[in-house]
């Protein structure tokens, strides 16, 4: 990232679940990880957080933004292809706020700041909408695909919409700040 070269002691380092963690202590000030943690099924989870908890420095922030519930498109596709659904059940795992807190506690964080939020995205057209979902989702399903069969077959697919009329994606997240004392 070299826009960020002037920055001193700034190392980003971009990986998949834990593996950048892996034999690291008290090595970094911050972690932030955004919309990663809802992929991992919970041994995942907990190792990457007790993997994070060792990598922070003492008075150490780690941040995250996650999955509280699966998104409203994903839910109404879903109603036209259960299997699917099925699958993305597999792959997506949305972790409640109390759930994550009980786990992040347990490896030692404390608990700085978490909210649940709505996140709310507005798109020109329900193919923009659709497009982002696949490349949300790294194209594992074919969200357009779906979207357009279920249209062939006559099946009614209704997505939020904004006062104007566009398609939005409406989103519950959980926020975290975390703590290592």
């Amino acid at each position: 990232m070299d826009k960020f070269s002037d920055i001193p002691n700034l190392h980003i380092i971009h990986a998949t679940g834990s593996a950048a963690l892996k034999d690291k202590e008290d090595l970094y000030d911050v972690i932030v990880s955004n919309f990663v943690l809802h992929w991992m099924k919970e041994p995942e989870l907990q190792d990457t957080l007790r993997k994070t908890f060792f990598a922070l420095k003492s008075g150490g922030i780690a941040t995250h933004n996650f999955d509280h519930d699966l998104p409203n498109t994903y839910l109404s596709l879903g109603k036209t292809d259960e299997e699917k659904m099925k699958e993305l059940h597999n792959v997506n795992h949305p972790i409640k706020q109390e759930k994550f807190a009980d786990l992040a506690r347990e490896v030692g964080f404390i608990i700085v700041h978490s909210e649940v939020c709505m996140l709310k995205t507005e798109f020109d057209t329900v193919s923009d909408l659709l497009k982002t979902m696949d490349a949300s989702t790294f194209g594992l399903f074919g969200w357009e695909k779906i979207y357009n069969d279920a249209k062939s077959n006559g099946l009614q697919v209704e997505f939020d919409t904004s006062e104007e009329g566009t398609p939005v994606e409406v989103m519950k997240n959980n926020i975290f700040v975390l703590k290592k004392l």
